[in-house]
């Protein structure tokens, strides 16, 4: 077997201008799975080294190992004659003389694979090497019919590249998971909690070793492919599931697929029962893909086992796509609804009326710049990508009223459902006015339905219900507050052992803020409260002190309408919320 994880860097003598990608490089063809390029230049045998390795493991200048892939060589290679009068292209291959190896001594002594690989064939002409001019570097096509010969490492030809097939087969790697309940609420057995079995597919429903990580009810896993995924004919990924005897159970074992660039903005791609393949949409490329267990509660004992993903059109290692236009944090298209009337059973006026008002940042000002549901009237929106559930609010929902009233003053009110699909939906519950969503345990839904809620005897007849300004998916943050979902984790409120373990609460009080309040609750005797804008600028940072657990109100300083996150840290954790004002 080749060693393809090592490459001898004191042998990267100069920097040459390198290709970026392989397909930079000329492909002449493939043997048993390994697939060989020549470089477009020719160079000194230590930058066509460095050209080589600098697409990382798996790819080194060729390492010969039989008669029959020299024959291949020298029929791939074959151009016409070249500098030397032979039938073929003049390549740098791996060879190179060790100088300090034990067995070295000239002409024929110290010769090695600069993959590593041992040297278990040689096809040396029958007077080479013989050192002449100090040669310790081999070459290809000086001879006809393949055979090699020493020549000087400075000597100008180009590279002839091997690619060991594993190369081409993405590989996975974990990102962050949260592992869900059993369907008795319980742990899930150890045997199906290593997510490292979630890396390679099996594709295997036959009983047998455990190939899979159970997600658990509600559980998920974020996995990073090691080059990006390409967005190309058809479906673009295939999610794998096991299930051994699979149709067993009646309702399946079910998940949602989401894929994003950057780890932090996830597109949902749909949903499987068991196995399932999925187009990118409109995603030109991705390389996290975050899997979100739906199975319905006591199906099964442990919900969706990942075995694993499969990809269709794999990018060049090392690559790196130029990403997609942000969708940004507010909704980004209107779906679907139904305008009801104002109450005295007029028409909502057309300035009102218009559904692209509730689109992108809410304007927070006294203008028309909202859509009126209308008494009883609904809207269904959707945002650009899926809203993971972080700790306390998730959704932030901005109401327009002139003038800003309170309340009890002006009582419009929305009911508020999420979805994954627009079709089955989730209550999250009533807002009065503006208002803060939770979509836990629905994390990944990217659609929100607002269904007027208001009490028609508080209000005249020209009154229209309640009013879209906009919404915000508060995961989509700045640098300063928890973004992906891994960050989210580390961010949830976590009490350490060394903290006051006596007379803990029921319940702690999570970080909210309702109107010019915030409310949390002390994990320690000290806390830091800081608030920033949008992009990290820091507005205020105060020490607050009191008693472990006690629930505290805290008044927020007077700020300027905007998006801004607070955080509440001690030495034993930190709680963020982003808020609207």
């Amino acid at each position: 077997m080749k060693k393809t994880f090592s490459f001898i860097a004191s042998l990267v003598l100069a920097a040459a201008a390198q290709a970026t990608t392989l397909s930079d490089l000329n492909f002449i063809g493939e043997f048993n799975g390994n697939k060989y390029y020549t470089s477009p230049d020719a160079r000194s045998w230590a930058d066509c080294n460095a050209l080589a390795t600098s697409f990382g493991p798996g790819v080194h200048l060729a390492t010969i190992n039989s008669q029959a892939e020299n024959d291949f060589l020298t029929s791939a290679t074959a151009s016409g004659p070249n500098a030397y009068g032979t039938n073929g292209i003049d390549c740098w291959i791996g060879l190179y003389q060790d100088l300090t190896a034990a067995d070295y001594a000239e002409p024929a002594g110290g010769w090695r694979w600069s993959d590593g690989s041992p040297m278990v064939f040689m096809n040396w002409k029958s007077t080479e090497p013989n050192n002449w001019r100090t040669e310790n570097h081999g070459h290809f096509n000086r001879f006809p019919g393949g055979l090699w010969n020493d020549e000087k490492e400075s000597n100008l030809k180009k590279a002839l590249i091997e690619v060991e097939a594993f190369y081409f087969t993405p590989q996975l790697s974990p990102v962050c998971y949260q592992q869900g309940p059993s369907n008795n609420g319980g742990a899930i057995d150890a045997n199906r909690s290593d997510i490292t079995k979630a890396f390679t597919a099996q594709n295997s429903d036959v009983q047998g070793p455990i190939n899979f990580f159970s997600l658990g009810y509600g559980g998920w896993a974020i996995l990073k492919a090691d080059r990006p995924i390409l967005n190309g004919p058809g479906n673009d990924v295939s999610l794998i599931e096991t299930t051994w005897g699979e149709g067993s159970y009646p309702l399946g074992e079910s998940a949602r697929l989401l894929a994003s660039q950057d780890g932090v903005s996830f597109v949902d791609l749909g949903v499987t029962k068991y196995n399932g393949s999925f187009d990118f949409g409109s995603l030109t490329w991705a390389q996290y893909f975050m899997v979100v267990d739906v199975t319905p509660m006591s199906n099964s004992y442990d919900a969706f086992d990942l075995d694993g993903l499969v990809f269709t059109t794999p990018g060049d290692l090392g690559s790196t796509p130029a990403p997609d236009p942000s969708l940004g944090s507010a909704l980004v298209a209107y779906v679907s609804g139904m305008q009801g009337k104002q109450k005295g059973g007029a028409n909502v006026p057309s300035v009102r009326s218009n559904t692209a008002k509730g689109l992108g940042a809410p304007q927070l000002n006294d203008t028309y710049n909202f859509y009126s549901l209308g008494f009883a009237g609904t809207a269904v929106y959707r945002f650009g990508y899926g809203v993971i559930d972080n700790p306390g609010a998730d959704i932030q929902v901005v109401e327009t009223s002139f003038g800003r009233p309170s309340c009890a003053r002006y009582p419009e009110h929305v009911s508020v459902a999420v979805s994954y699909d627009g079709n089955t939906w989730f209550e999250k519950g009533i807002l009065c006015q503006d208002g803060t969503v939770d979509v836990a345990p629905h994390t990944g839904v990217s659609f929100i339905k607002f269904t007027d809620a208001s009490d028609r005897i508080k209000f005249n007849n020209s009154a229209d219900g309640w009013d879209l300004d906009g919404a915000i998916n508060l995961g989509m943050g700045s640098e300063a507050t928890p973004t992906s979902p891994c960050e989210i984790i580390a961010g949830r409120k976590s009490i350490s052992q060394t903290a006051d373990q006596e007379n803990v609460p029921d319940e702690l009080q999570a970080l909210q803020i309702y109107g010019q309040t915030a409310v949390f609750s002390m994990a320690a005797d000290q806390v830091t409260v800081r608030i920033s804008d949008n992009i990290g600028r820091q507005i205020s940072s105060e020490v607050v002190s009191g008693k472990i657990w006690d629930s505290v109100e805290y008044n927020l300083p007077e700020l300027k309408s905007g998006i801004y996150i607070m955080t509440v840290e001690s030495s034993v954790s930190r709680d963020v919320i982003k808020f609207v004002k």
